[in-house]
């Protein structure tokens, strides 16, 4: 009988507790100043981190980095589901769903054009064109999860969540004002700043600052965007999945976004009570950082700044596409 092959005992957690802690210390001096609102903390934690990198590279805080990087980070991910339900997803009407749906499908069709011509790659494409579309920083890493791991895709994200902030902290002070100069009554201003700001604080912010009413129509607008990027996710990870399986590899679905679609459901029959629902909010969001941290530290200023302007411009021209429908549908009252 041939002897098996005895899998590799598991690290002990005190293998990975310096690089997660370092990752959290960062990650709270970001939240504190995201709380004091001096900006994104998930900017702050990527720029601290990436500071930190020539001191962390070769460290013994190494692994506990990598490992907050992509295992703390999918649980992130996971729990971003506790937030929703099914009715938050549905509330916002037929109409504007079907005009979300459409002006996401076109963003990321020209991100992969635009990009193929550009010179750049198509995972970079669906990269940028899936933050543009979805939710921004947490939409590029949960697409950048599944990517393929080749030497870029950890350097591209990084450039396309710190771009994809910028230009979200720049729609929420300009595109209310478009909403506004145009005339744009409650409802369809919500619909147009939640269907074309990239993150969810930026959009739910920039409702609130035209009235109420359009606050909380660009909240469920938002939250219908941020429930689509689950099955934007399962298809890429079954596309690149199925290149694999010609090789003889099977496919893996991540199971971060199951769990998603799961917490989704049981929180839409109520299964999961308020504090609990406020409290994995927040170890989402506290997961988030740590995990930005980590990623910012395990990539160098030199690799992000040797992107280049292809990527920003890449970006700009997503956030037109996507802002241009937006403003269509809802001046022409289309939705």
């Amino acid at each position: 009988m041939a002897n098996r092959k005895k899998p590799a005992p598991r690290p002990p957690a005190a293998f990975y507790f310096p690089g997660v802690a370092l990752a959290a210390v960062v990650a709270l001096h970001a939240w504190l100043l995201d709380f004091g609102g001096f900006g994104s903390g998930l900017l702050y934690a990527l720029v601290f981190g990436m500071l930190l990198h020539p001191l962390t590279k070769k460290s013994a805080a190494l692994p506990g980095i990598e490992f907050s990087a992509k295992h703390l980070l999918a649980i992130a991910v996971a729990l971003l589901g506790a937030r929703l339900t099914l009715a938050d997803v549905l509330a916002i009407g037929i109409a504007p769903a079907l005009a979300v749906i459409a002006a996401i499908v076109c963003t990321i069709v020209f991100s992969v054009l635009a990009a193929r011509a550009m010179g750049l790659t198509v995972p970079l494409g669906l990269l940028a064109g899936g933050s543009t579309a979805f939710c921004g920083a947490s939409a590029a890493v949960a697409i950048a999860s599944v990517l393929p791991k080749k030497g870029s895709t950890q350097r591209d994200a990084i450039f396309v969540i710190v771009g994809v902030i910028a230009l979200s902290a720049i729609a929420m002070v300009i595109y209310p004002l478009v909403a506004v100069y145009a005339g744009l009554e409650a409802t369809r201003a919500g619909i147009f700043l939640g269907g074309s700001i990239h993150n969810v604080p930026q959009a739910v912010a920039a409702g609130f600052t035209i009235s109420e009413a359009a606050g909380n129509t660009a909240t469920l607008t938002k939250l219908f965007r941020v429930s689509l990027i689950a099955f934007f996710v399962l298809g890429i990870a079954f596309a690149y999945g199925q290149q694999k399986r010609t090789a003889g590899s099977r496919i893996d679905l991540p199971w971060f976004i199951l769990a998603f679609a799961a917490l989704v459901v049981i929180g839409s029959f109520g299964w999961i009570p308020a504090p609990l629902k406020t409290a994995l909010s927040f170890v989402s969001t506290a997961l988030m950082l740590v995990a930005m941290s980590a990623i910012g530290m395990m990539t160098s200023l030199e690799a992000i700044w040797s992107v280049g302007t292809k990527v920003l411009l890449l970006l700009v021209l997503n956030s037109l596409v996507l802002v241009t429908i937006m403003f269509a549908v809802t001046f022409f009252g289309l939705v």
